[in-house]
């Protein structure tokens, strides 16, 4: 029965080059719940371990999901991939013209028009997962993202399947966390497991960031020329 056995504070342990399985997180997770039923399909258990899954991975640009995707438009407008992460602008927006790259930079999505085929502009519309650019002209672009893993089902079919990311640990911690305050109401317990899983957080960002190489830093608007629009 989960919930029987005080939980101790999690250490971020293994996996660093390693590639974890699911059952090795919800190992990890109901071993702090006093608990030895990871190999079980526990509902509730299962579906605070998604939301868990969710939110680390959206605390960050981790560069572990980090994927690009080549998406044809027609009248400027392209879907974005099924796995893109909302809660992220793309990391670049790019095409090839006259054989050498073209960045395009983020604006408002109903001011895109109003720049020039000179200039390279998108945005985003989250509300129906599209892409837009300014240019009539290109009929392909590549978006470098953040990827969403999606959500596990509640039931012992993708135990196996690796984790994308590298420290599980810090997922099973945040995971004990939202048990204790959503299953048990208790507050204390969770605030002990929550602060420990924003230390762990904060160094995975700090390793996660210190392995990521350096990125020029583009003009907020670019245009043919390299010039700053306005």
């Amino acid at each position: 029965m989960l919930g029987q056995t005080e939980p101790h504070c999690l250490t971020p342990s293994i996996l660093d080059n390693e590639m974890a399985t699911y059952l090795d997180l919800k190992d990890e997770v109901t071993n702090q719940l006093g608990a030895d039923d990871a190999n079980i399909s526990v509902a509730r258990r299962d579906k605070i371990i998604n939301q868990a899954r969710r939110q680390y991975h959206s605390e960050h640009r981790w560069s572990f999901l980090k994927k690009t995707e080549n998406i044809n438009l027609t009248n400027r407008v392209g879907q974005l991939p099924a796995d893109y992460n909302t809660r992220f602008r793309p990391n670049m927006v790019f095409t090839n013209l006259g054989g050498r790259p073209v960045y395009f930079m983020p604006v408002d999505w109903d001011t895109v028009e109003s720049y020039t085929e000179g200039f390279n502009v998108y945005a985003i519309q989250t509300s129906t997962n599209q892409i837009k650019i300014n240019r009539q002209s290109v009929g392909t672009i590549s978006v470098s993202y953040q990827l969403m893993p999606a959500d596990r089902p509640l039931d012992n079919s993708q135990d196996n399947q690796n984790e994308l990311s590298p420290m599980i640990s810090t997922i099973a911690l945040l995971a004990v966390a939202k048990w204790w305050l959503a299953s048990e109401r208790a507050t204390g317990k969770y605030q002990l497991f929550k602060e420990e899983y924003d230390r762990a957080l904060a160094l995975d960002k700090a390793s996660d960031m210190s392995n990521e190489p350096i990125v020029p830093i583009l003009p907020l608007i670019q245009s043919d020329n390299n010039r700053i629009g306005v």
